[in-house]
């Protein structure tokens, strides 16, 4: 008996909590501080199957309860693994790799290693200030052109095309800035007229709840004014894709889209032991409507805590049938 009453126990405290969990993204529309909660939502279906194990032919009402939350946090999960819209064109793509690279990184030099010896055409960095600051100059031998930087700097652009003065924040025609710290610039993708705007971004989490906002809003704020069909921002967002904040941004942003949906990139490690399965997808880009996504996955670890993202667009906007076979 006393055995059955502690399986119970146990079953019931793993039940609510997983159905609070798992109801956290969506409460977050009403109740702010439920999106603190949705982080956690990985752990919902884990403490569903736990209190389903305990509750087994003990509680039908804990049981029922314990398969409700775990069909919510399903679904929910369900909604963000759709896939973006993939193109087939046979015409070159453009490979970006966002990564923060963090400012602990445990393999400085082999995660500069690794990022030169990549494929990509640009890559979107943030969290550059710390151990991998001394070895940052080393990818402009495979990217010559790139943000220049008198002091340490945390975001940074590096890219095999060539680049705009990279700036902080967007600029109006007077040279004048708006709009969120970042870094940006204008990529002149060749055979395309006027190229396109590219940023690099990192929402801070240590702000309050409405400081947070405030940061997001004014970001989306910023790329309506640049004008978002050509723009494609990336980084680490600080916020996962199922809470109401996301939600909310994801439509502010429209038509640019997110493409990076499904891809956990956090944590990569933890105390200093690797984590092979990340349980957070942070690190976004959003893309505008002139950009067909040919390609989308997370890359093996480096020394940062977060994984880094390969994403592959196609221009899909004017001039496309420069950059591609429209036969």
């Amino acid at each position: 008996m006393i055995l059955r009453g502690v399986a119970t126990a146990i079953a019931a405290v793993a039940a609510t909590a997983a159905l609070l969990l798992s109801l956290a993204p969506w409460a977050g529309d009403w109740i702010a501080a439920a999106d603190i909660a949705a982080a956690a939502l990985p752990v919902a279906p884990v403490l569903a199957v736990l209190a389903i194990g305990f509750a087994w032919r003990r509680s039908v009402m804990l049981t029922a309860i314990a398969m409700i939350a775990l069909g919510i946090a399903t679904a929910t999960f369900a909604y963000e693994w759709r896939d973006a819209p993939k193109v087939s064109t046979p015409g070159r793509g453009l490979v970006i790799i966002t990564h923060n690279i963090a400012v602990r990184n445990a393999d400085p030099a082999g995660t500069i290693a690794t990022l030169a010896a990549s494929d990509a055409d640009i890559l979107i960095l943030q969290e550059t200030e710390g151990t991998v600051r001394p070895y940052l100059g080393q990818l402009r031998r495979s990217f010559p052109y790139a943000s220049e930087c008198r002091k340490p700097c945390s975001l940074a652009i590096f890219s095999r095309i060539p680049l705009t003065r990279v700036r902080y924040r967007f600029r109006d025609e007077t040279g004048k800035p708006f709009g969120p710290g970042l870094v940006q610039t204008r990529v002149r993708l060749p055979g395309v007229t006027g190229g396109f705007v590219l940023a690099s971004v990192h929402l801070s989490r240590r702000l309050t709840l409405e400081g947070q906002s405030e940061a997001r809003r004014a970001l989306a704020e910023a790329a309506a004014r640049v004008g978002t069909r050509s723009l494609v921002v990336a980084g680490d967002f600080n916020l996962v894709p199922w809470s109401a904040a996301m939600r909310d941004f994801d439509a502010a942003v429209a038509p640019m889209r997110r493409v990076t949906r499904g891809l956990f990139s956090f944590p990569a490690d933890f105390s200093g032991h690797a984590v092979p399965v990340p349980v957070l997808p942070i690190d976004h880009l959003f893309a505008g409507p002139d950009w067909g996504v040919r390609a989308v996955r997370r890359l093996p670890r480096t020394g940062s805590d977060h994984y880094p993202l390969r994403i592959e667009l196609v221009w899909k906007g004017p001039d496309h049938c420069v950059t591609q076979d429209c036969r």
